[in-house]
């Protein structure tokens, strides 16, 4: 089955979700497999600068990684195409709306 395109279905079909956990971006210079292993990020981007872990913030305190800020991470529960454009936009402008 293919993902939705159309924005108008992909916002009337979404279902969000909050995740209970707190999230954090911690990087680092280089990428260490053992150390990612042990980390279990969620995501890793890989830049020119070095690598980023989005990790549970329970894992960077244990392992007494430095943080900045915390996130929450908001599943859509939508079958979006990858071709969909939109739904980002769309969704942010309405999270910046609520802003606390």
């Amino acid at each position: 089955m293919s993902g939705i395109k159309e924005l108008e279905l992909l916002l009337s079909n979404m279902e969000p979700v909050l995740d209970e956990r707190d999230f954090v971006f911690c990087s680092f210079p280089t990428l260490d497999w053992d150390q990612m292993r042990e980390l279990n990020p969620i995501g890793i981007f890989h830049e020119k600068e070095g690598v980023t872990f989005i990790l549970d913030t329970k894992n960077a305190v244990d392992k007494k990684i430095d943080y900045l800020s915390v996130y929450r991470l908001i599943t859509l529960n939508v079958h979006s195409s990858l071709d969909a454009v939109g739904l980002t936009a769309a969704f942010s402008a309405k999270l910046a709306e609520k802003k606390y």
